[in-house]
């Protein structure tokens, strides 16, 4: 019996469903990608700090305690980042 075009193959009924979600995951993961590359080219004390107080959460406070440093160089450190980080996203939208 000859398929009809529009038809998925068996098998494969349903996956056009879910291709919008595949796609978006891909997406995701290219800006993640992205994202890492970019943090990698900070300075190893800025990139931690990012990643510590954008990535995973902590405070400027719990940062600074953490690492031993002030409260006050943790801003500058994530005010260096950001200035870096933030154009560099958005010359790949």
């Amino acid at each position: 019996m000859a398929q009809d075009r529009h038809d998925a193959p068996r098998g494969f009924r349903g996956a056009r469903r879910g291709w919008p979600r595949a796609r978006e995951r891909a997406v995701r993961e290219q800006h993640l990608r992205r994202l890492q590359a970019i943090l990698g080219e900070l300075p190893e004390r800025t990139r931690e700090i990012f990643r510590l107080n954008r990535l995973e959460g902590m405070t400027h406070a719990e940062v600074a305690r953490d690492l031993g440093i002030s409260d006050s160089s943790v801003q500058k450190h994530l005010a260096n980042a950001l200035a870096y980080v933030m154009p560099c996203l958005q010359e790949t939208e």
